[in-house]
């Protein structure tokens, strides 16, 4: 399996960014910014929200969701 290069969230909107602004195919924006093709092709599409948080607490933020886990 090769290694996963890592992309930031600043990555991720300056495709975006100029995607919109030069009118730029997605794949294209994908690999100039190297960032995956298909998660930035959901963002494009509105399958994924582009600003939402990142990181281990995004997914899970309730108080109860600890209890729930040792449950």
């Amino acid at each position: 399996m090769k290694d996963l290069e890592q992309y930031t969230f600043d990555m991720m909107i300056a495709a975006y960014k100029t995607l919109t602004e030069n009118h730029m195919k997605v794949d294209r924006a994908a690999v100039m910014f190297a960032v995956p093709r298909q998660t930035f092709r959901d963002s494009v599409l509105n399958k994924v929200n582009i600003k939402v948080k990142w990181g281990k607490d995004s997914f899970h933020s309730g108080s109860g969701d600890q209890e729930n886990i040792d449950n």
